[in-house]
């Protein structure tokens, strides 16, 4: 199977290397960032002065405000000239106390205002300590998000009129969802030593991912992203060969249900350990990026050692003006390619 064939198809772009907006900063990859910091500073003043934490959970004002923002990101890329979107479905998030933001994953946030136009949420910490911790905070939620994805994505399809091309992305992967969720060495123990947990921690993300593959698709993506945060992904040394076994065969089901109708789907995790495993290949994933490489020559090498299968999409600069500014190739054959690349 020709990868590339596939995303000239879904692209339908023929004369150019097709731009892309992903979600995460490379140089900041424990961070989202949202659009609309007079947004989110409103739900703490005004009529909302006083009103607890809890409260404006409860009233689904911050959910509001994560989906308003996403909206207004692909806005600003069809503005811009972007020709994909990447847009992050907003997950159930609840503001524990004042600047503090638990999602559905268990992970922490830290709240801070950018600028005057942006929130950085940055991750702190895992909130589960155990089993119970994890069933308490996370498996409450119904892993069924079928029904919500595809209205989201639905909506910013109508909002984008075919002006750009909307990829999908939940903004974490199996092996994010278990260790930011608790800590890297409790993840490896649970990996190793607790397997019959895993098997029930593994097959309730399985459902959540596979579901929201299905809204995704209904609602008419054709690109789907899967992120995994570099840190601790594919540095494993012997843990390599467990994680491989672990969430091999999940991950295979995960990229299945989007290529077996017609979709695309990425490894979005921004490490070099990614280029040279054949995970990536074997998990049935058509290729992995962003990915940000300091000069060209580190660009060449990656070239030579990537599996000609994989597409990855990358760039070689990030200023401030290239920032989120990525090219996909379009050749027969998977190339990298970097920001300042133009087509002939």
């Amino acid at each position: 199977m020709i990868y590339t064939k596939s995303l000239e198809k879904i692209l339908r772009l023929e004369d150019k290397a097709p731009s892309l907006s992903p979600v995460y900063d490379p140089m900041k990859s424990d961070c989202i960032v949202l659009t609309g910091a007079h947004n989110f500073q409103k739900l703490f003043s005004g009529k909302f002065l006083g009103r607890s934490p809890a409260s404006i959970t409860k009233k689904g004002l911050l959910q509001e405000f994560v989906e308003k923002s996403c909206m207004l990101k692909v806005k600003a890329d069809i503005f811009r000239g972007f020709d994909i979107s990447m847009a992050l479905y907003p997950s159930e998030l609840e503001l524990a106390a004042w600047g503090i933001v638990i999602d559905r994953v268990g992970r922490v946030y830290q709240a801070d205002l950018e600028q005057q136009h942006y929130v950085e949420l940055a991750y702190q910490y895992g909130a589960c300590s155990g089993r119970k911790d994890w069933e308490r905070i996370v498996a409450k939620w119904d892993p069924n998000e079928e029904e919500r994805v595809r209205r989201f994505y639905g909506k910013l399809r109508v909002m984008s009129a075919k002006r750009i091309k909307i990829a999908g992305t939940v903004g974490f992967g199996l092996w994010d969802a278990l260790w930011m969720s608790f800590d890297l060495k409790t993840a490896y123990q649970i990996l190793d030593n607790h397997v019959d947990f895993l098997q029930d921690f593994l097959d309730y993300w399985l459902q959540f991912h596979l579901s929201s593959i299905r809204g995704m698709l209904a609602a008419g993506i054709e690109i789907v992203f899967i992120r995994e945060n570099p840190t601790g992904f594919f540095n494993f040394g012997p843990s390599a060969e467990l994680m491989n076994k672990r969430l091999g065969p999940f991950y295979s089901r995960i990229t299945k249900a989007v290529t077996d109708n017609g979709g695309l789907i990425f490894l979005d995790c921004d490490t070099d350990d990614a280029i040279s495993m054949d995970y990536p290949l074997e998990w049935g994933f058509n290729g992995i990026g962003p990915m940000l490489f300091r000069d060209d020559d580190e660009l060449s090498q990656a070239r030579e050692i990537l599996s000609p299968e994989l597409t990855l999409i990358g760039y070689t600069s990030f200023s401030e003006s290239e920032s989120n500014y990525l090219r996909l190739n379009s050749e027969s054959r998977p190339e990298f390619v970097s920001s300042g690349w133009k087509p002939s």
